[in-house]
């Protein structure tokens, strides 16, 4: 693993103009010298990273120091198996104040060996959480939970909400994670790219207040249970959505906290990924209500079905009559023929012959057309050899 993350420093100095052939160039001030002594500055650096190592180091070449530092120490991966990791970080961002400044990205696994997942109940574990705050340009936080019967409290206590709160934060995931407060994550005006899978969310009790700057989310992907629909209309600045649930929507999508629900927020999307799963009706009548076209800006778009999904036909065929330049289009699992309805608004498969009549718009700009199906008739095919020749 040393040897790879050695390999990759190199190429990152390479690619920086730093390396030339088997030597380093000044650096600075610096004297030059050859790959090799280069190799034992980074193994000494992964040995012990202590202030007399960082001295040793800058013996050899001072200005070569920083510019390593900056780059072996940009990530921090923790893995909350046990007590150990709480006591090492801990000691390790006492003795290297200046280093912990450097890290921007940190990945955070909450374990089924953790000594208590509800809460801080040990003097350790406050420890940690209380070192884990002291990154002062923390970009990008992922946060995964693999024992999906605890939820860790602190991490919404003091991880979350702390360096979403700090203006630096533009990169969030959660991976399995309970009472997820999604407005608190839309109300942040820096959060840019949200990703969530199996994660369970909560309305945190308050009503969604928009930044002075707007929600500036343009990169949106949730994937897992009930998906709150309503709760993306408040991003109007998105440029990425993909929404994949793999339960029914069980609950209302809470519109009413929303002053006003407007699909028009849906206009800048370029990249749509819908599956059958998320009920788009509301959204639709809103929309049709509203006078407004739905998701008009789409160029990429991916529909995926699956037996019991939710009706979606009506809705995205819509959509095509009104998106603009569509240049790919991918559907999972269509049907020739409307399958028998059950329940009054579930249909085991999205039938497909809705899809190809708005399909002809959009000939001069497709670059991309995929169908998986599983049942296709001869003549519908006819058809769609028709549409392609236009």
């Amino acid at each position: 693993m040393w040897n790879a993350l050695k390999r990759a420093l190199h190429k990152k100095l390479r690619s920086l103009r730093i390396l030339k052939s088997r030597w380093i160039g000044k650096l600075k001030n610096g004297p030059v010298f050859s790959l090799e002594i280069f190799e034992l500055i980074l193994d000494c650096l992964a040995e012990d990273v202590d202030t007399q190592t960082l001295h040793t180091c800058s013996l050899v070449c001072k200005a070569f120091v920083e510019p390593s530092q900056r780059l072996l120490f940009r990530t921090l991966i923790i893995w909350d198996w046990d007590l150990p990791p709480a006591v090492l970080f801990e000691e390790f961002v006492r003795k290297n104040e200046k280093v912990v400044g450097y890290i921007t990205h940190m990945d955070y696994t909450v374990g089924r060996m953790c000594s208590s997942g509800r809460g801080l109940s040990s003097q350790n574990e406050q420890h940690t959480i209380q070192s884990l705050l002291l990154l002062p340009n923390l970009q990008n936080l992922c946060i995964r939970n693999q024992d999906s019967s605890k939820s860790p409290g602190f991490v919404y206590d003091n991880l979350f909400r702390h360096y979403l709160s700090t203006g630096r934060l533009t990169t969030l995931s959660l991976s399995t994670l309970d009472n997820v407060p999604i407005l608190t994550i839309l109300s942040s005006p820096t959060l840019q790219r949200f990703t969530t899978k199996f994660c369970k969310f909560k309305l945190d009790g308050t009503t969604l207040i928009e930044p002075s700057g707007g929600c500036g989310l343009v990169h949106l992907d949730m994937t897992g249970y009930t998906i709150p629909v309503a709760a993306v209309l408040s991003c109007k600045q998105l440029r990425y959505l993909r929404l994949s649930s793999i339960v029914l929507q069980s609950h209302p999508t809470h519109s009413s906290i929303f002053t006003p629900l407007s699909p028009s927020s849906l206009s800048s999307i370029e990249t749509l990924g819908l599956d059958g799963n998320v009920n788009l009706a509301d959204l639709y009548n809103d929309a049709k209500r509203e006078r407004v076209q739905v998701f008009p800006n789409v160029k990429h778009l991916t529909i995926t079905t699956r037996d019991d999904s939710f009706d979606n036909t009506h809705v995205v065929s819509q959509a095509l009559s009104h998106i603009r330049s569509l240049e790919s289009f991918e559907l999972d699992r269509a049907q020739e023929t409307p399958p028998r309805i059950a329940n009054g608004n579930l249909t085991p498969l999205i039938p497909i012959e809705e899809f190809l009549q708005n399909l002809p718009n959009h000939t001069a700009s497709l670059r991309k057309l995929v169908f998986t199906m599983q049942s296709y008739g001869y003549a519908r095919n006819n058809q769609l050899v028709d549409i392609l020749s236009l």
